[in-house]
């Protein structure tokens, strides 16, 4: 197997783990959001219905909370619309469609369909699609003895990102699907089912990767499909799943539960079942049935207080489950390994491997638990419920989904790094901060909070829904002159959507200190306008002497709160800085010094730009410029001597490179 190094992927940064302790207690929202945000939870809970899509969703493996708290909006949403014996016709409430009242109602579909918003079915009504095709920009939600039948059609639910959209199923309601498509737009999203309710599917396509949780008595039945998904097996419920591919199987093991098996060899599935008497299960009331399936997947999800024993097998992912307002200390779990003799380091999940591979190692914090991971490489990191979350020096790869923090959670992924997205929903908090996201995307949904603090991102992160999104980045420089007007180059802004009634920005400052132990100085000022990868700051070097030095720059919200991101940069002698950045430039700006023309020279360089140059203050200089071919000639008679920047500027992005004039 190879192994990843962690330090290729840690920002150019020098922080001890004392600061990053330091700086997760000096965060003001800690405490103060975090009520907050518990507050506004209860509240919409209690007070809101589901009015819209965004409003009752379920992420994988964010279920068993999920399940009881959409449950409680579904009946308020009844009680606040009167949808009793004796209500009246089919209710059109905001984006809600709701299809059940009075009793016996239907709406059967033959035509094309196009409904912008969440389908409620409840009571005993009936939804039908027959021999059509239908766009849903919204969940289906059913209820009591509700009925969804899908016949011969093909479904499109559009998702801007990945599980935006769900199906679920409650009480004894039903779900029917045969020979249909199922289209996600190639995303994954969310089919649950809870209580007594059941799903049977029958040669169907799925288009988008499916996450099923059961929970309760639940049944789900498929015959037939491209693609069965991953399912999330708890309680009591019934999965029976033939002649399918692509099928992974988490078995739940909850406390007091007991799993000691082998799971079959190969991908190819002809038999296995797992039920409560068999040998080697005890305590689970599952019951899983596999006839006939390609590709097929094991996994596992013990908890707190079960009793894990697994050999002589190949497990393409374990997601530990962090119960029970424990508090535990994770590291050394490494993906794709082999264990000849393995026992989790765990007072609290008991989890034995022997003679087995596994792929992933994911982790899953819920009920008001506290996790510290550290030096591990993970496929997915999840937090739910209360919790919290602090990844320090470690790498997730994606291989299990993504990084997250849902309903009231508190997550710090600091010194570490991703190739996968990292997303903030429900009411959570979450802090990308000093670290690298290669890949995927860094967003923030529902009415959560993502902080991105001097982090390397392949674009900037977004909010959806009612989010809001913090970003604090010193971009540049890294090296520069004592005795100067040093432009610090950068972003800081905070941005929500139009209906969010989160925090705005407010203001930032800067500091500067030489060393560690030294107090920051603060740069006078407060700066109210945000800045998108421009002049934070002219920052007057005079009388420093040369050195390592910190910067940082606070944000500050309209509420009061702050938080802060930081960069080191080097200050040398004017003479040594100006042969550092012949050093940096050397293969994009010639002659560097330059006289009475620079060159700048790049391959990407094909698309319409202006050029700019500007001195060490900030002052700009007009500069006449032709290019010829990928080189831009620019004319540098008139400039004095002294270093200076030349912006390059496109529709793409903006760029800055450092060049000296020096006449003899």
């Amino acid at each position: 197997m190879m192994f990843l190094s962690l330090a290729a992927f840690r920002p150019v940064i020098s922080q001890t783990e004392k600061d990053l302790e330091n700086w997760r207690k000096n965060y003001n929202f800690d405490k103060n959001y975090m009520k907050i945000l518990s507050e506004r939870a209860e509240k919409e809970q209690t007070v809101n219905s589901v009015n819209s899509s965004e409003s009752c969703k379920i992420n994988s493996p964010s279920f068993h909370s999920g399940i009881n708290q959409l449950n409680k909006r579904v009946q308020n949403l009844i009680n606040q619309k009167g949808m009793g014996k004796n209500s009246g016709d089919l209710s059109l409430s905001n984006d809600t469609l709701i299809i059940g009242a009075p009793p016996n109602d239907s709406l059967i579909i033959e035509s094309d369909f196009t409904y912008n918003g969440t389908i409620l079915i409840a009571l005993n009504g009936l939804l039908k699609f027959k021999n059509t095709k239908a766009t849903i920009y919204g969940d289906i939600i059913l209820f009591n003895n509700a009925r969804l039948e899908i016949e011969n059609s093909e479904m499109h639910f559009p998702q801007r990102y990945f599980y935006e959209r769900m199906m679920f199923t409650t009480g004894a309601s039903s779900i029917k699907i045969k020979n249909s498509s199922m289209d996600f737009s190639g995303l994954s999203h969310t089919l649950a089912s809870a209580e007594n309710s059941q799903i049977e599917i029958e040669n169907i396509k799925n288009i988008g990767f499916t996450t099923t949780g059961l929970y309760g008595k639940s049944s789900i039945s498929i015959n037939g499909s491209n693609e069965a998904g991953e399912f999330v097996i708890t309680d009591s419920c019934i999965l029976s799943i033939k002649n399918a591919k692509t099928a992974l199987l988490w078995h739940h093991v909850g406390k007091g539960e007991k799993l000691d098996i082998a799971f079959p060899n190969g991908d190819t599935v002809v038999k296995y079942r797992c039920v409560q008497g068999l040998p080697g299960v005890s305590g689970i009331y599952y019951y899983v049935k596999v006839d006939s399936c390609r590709d097929v997947m094991w996994a596992l999800m013990p908890a707190n207080g079960c009793d894990v024993k697994i050999k002589n097998s190949k497990l393409r992912a374990i997601g530990l489950w962090v119960t029970d307002f424990a508090k535990a200390d994770l590291s050394g779990l490494v993906n794709n390994s082999k264990y000849e003799s393995f026992t989790l380091p765990s007072k609290d999940i008991g989890l034995t491997l022997t003679n087995t591979s596994l792929m992933t190692w994911s982790v899953y914090t819920m009920d008001g638990s506290d996790v510290t991971l550290t030096g591990s490489i993970l496929g997915e990191v999840g937090a739910e419920n209360r919790s919290k979350v602090t990844c320090n020096k470690m790498f997730c790869d994606g291989s299990g989904g993504y990084m997250w923090g849902t309903d009231t959670t508190f997550t710090i992924i600091g010194f570490s790094s991703a190739t996968t997205s990292v997303r903030s929903q429900g009411n959570g908090i979450v802090v990308l901060a000093y670290s690298a996201l290669t890949m995927g995307q860094a967003t923030a949904v529902q009415n959560s909070v993502l902080m991105v603090l001097q982090s390397s991102v392949p674009e900037e992160p977004v909010p959806y829904n009612n989010a809001c999104v913090w970003y604090a980045n010193i971009e540049r420089p890294s090296v520069a002159a004592v005795n100067s007007k040093v432009p610090v180059l950068g972003s800081v802004w905070i941005s929500k959507t139009p209906t969010s009634s989160l925090m705005n920005f407010d203001h930032y400052t800067f500091y500067y200190r030489h060393k560690e132990t030294d107090p920051w100085i603060q740069v006078p000022g407060l700066f109210k306008k945000e800045v998108r990868h421009d002049t934070l700051i002219v920052w007057n070097t005079a009388g420093l002497v040369p050195d390592n030095y910190n910067i940082k720059i606070v944000i500050s919200d309209n509420y009061g709160d702050s938080v802060e991101a930081v960069r080191s940069i080097n200050l040398l002698p004017v003479e040594m800085a100006v042969r550092e950045l012949n050093n940096d430039n050397q293969n994009e700006l010639f002659p560097n010094p330059a006289d009475d023309y620079l060159y700048y020279c790049n391959a990407d360089l094909n698309e319409s730009f202006i050029a700019d140059v500007y001195d060490l203050s900030g002052r700009k200089y007009t500069c006449g410029y032709e290019t010829q071919g990928n080189v831009i000639k620019i004319i540098t008679s008139h400039l004095q001597n002294g270093i200076y920047y030349l912006e390059i500027k496109s529709k793409i992005n903006t760029l800055y490179k450092k060049f000296l004039i020096n006449r003899k």
